[in-house]
């Protein structure tokens, strides 16, 4: 029993230090650092990654699927191409087979078609009825 309780809290530290709380963004030789909290969601574009934050949209160098891995649970992916923070979003409307769209808290009050194949994960993360 005492290996196994070893075990579990060696996976609990694991998984705690593979959660990012910013986002490094390379501005000419200069590298911000965004905080998670800032990101309202994720966009992939062409080889890279729109960041929508608070403050605009800045592309990084990192893949949705390295994100989605190492993102905090308060973002959900709901689509091949998106990642939403779940605490960004203004309001959920019900579209037409397993969809949704999905309007954020920006200014332009963005909207993001969910996919079919995360309907589930959608349901489950966002607690939909």
């Amino acid at each position: 029993m005492d290996l196994l309780v070893k075990i579990k809290q060696l996976v609990t530290a694991q998984n705690a230090t593979s959660i990012i709380s910013t986002i490094p963004v390379k501005s000419g030789n200069k590298i911000q650092l965004v905080q998670i909290d800032e990101v309202l969601f994720f966009e992939a574009k062409d080889k890279y990654v729109a960041m929508h934050t608070t403050n605009g949209e800045k592309l990084i160098e990192y893949s949705l699927s390295y994100l989605e891995s190492r993102l905090p649970a308060g973002f959900v992916r709901v689509h091949r191409g998106f990642i939403v923070n779940k605490c960004r979003i203004y309001e959920i409307q019900k579209y037409f087979k397993g969809t949704f769209i999905i309007v954020m808290q920006d200014t332009k009050r963005t909207k993001i078609k969910s996919a079919y194949s995360y309907y589930e994960v959608i349901k489950e993360k966002l607690l939909l009825p």
